[in-house]
């Protein structure tokens, strides 16, 4: 009898204090962790598609310039140890003689401008002649470590062209292609 009311009471013992934990509060903490690798990258977000019409407004006097412009957005982020450019590459007038094309004989200027994210390189006349048919010309440089804004920067290409006699008479195209990009 006396083992019997031992066991009991242990057993009794023992049910109070595993009960006891069912009602006992208790936190539990575990942690994740979240990982992201962010790379440089660069987009044009908005470009001017289409035609820029190079208008003169003094034409009849040969003393004025035709003259037009091509805006652009565009988002960067280079890394620490990137950069990046913003080229741009012509084809010449199309259908002009060869003796007067306007951009291999360096008619045709421009003046770059963008936000503080890019450094502008590039502007004047000497950037468009012969050579920037062949290749692509930079024109904005991105260091190191540079964001643009969150809703994107704005850039513009501004165009002159000389109102030179040489020009054969009729309406002419030339293609600008504009590459972004970040390494």
């Amino acid at each position: 009898m006396k083992n019997t009311l031992r066991t009991l009471s242990l057993a009794l013992i023992g049910g109070l204090l595993a009960s006891s934990s069912l009602f006992a509060a208790g936190t539990s903490t575990a942690n994740a962790t979240l990982q992201v690798t962010v790379a440089s990258e660069a987009v044009f977000t908005t470009i001017a598609l289409g035609t820029t019409n190079l208008n003169n407004a003094s034409v009849g006097n040969f003393a004025g310039t035709f003259q037009g412009s091509t805006g652009f957005n565009y988002k960067v982020r280079t890394g620490a140890a990137a950069a990046g450019t913003v080229t741009l590459r012509l084809t010449d007038f199309t259908g002009m003689s060869a003796g007067t094309l306007p951009i291999a004989n360096g008619f045709l200027t421009f003046t770059a401008t963008t936000a503080t994210s890019g450094v502008t390189i590039a502007t004047g006349d000497s950037a468009f002649t012969t050579a920037a048919l062949s290749a692509a010309q930079t024109f904005i440089t991105f260091a190191n470590d540079t964001h643009s804004a969150s809703a994107g920067d704005a850039g513009s290409i501004a165009w002159v062209l000389a109102d030179d006699p040489s020009y054969i008479t009729g309406t002419w195209t030339a293609t600008a292609q504009f590459v972004i990009s970040v390494t």
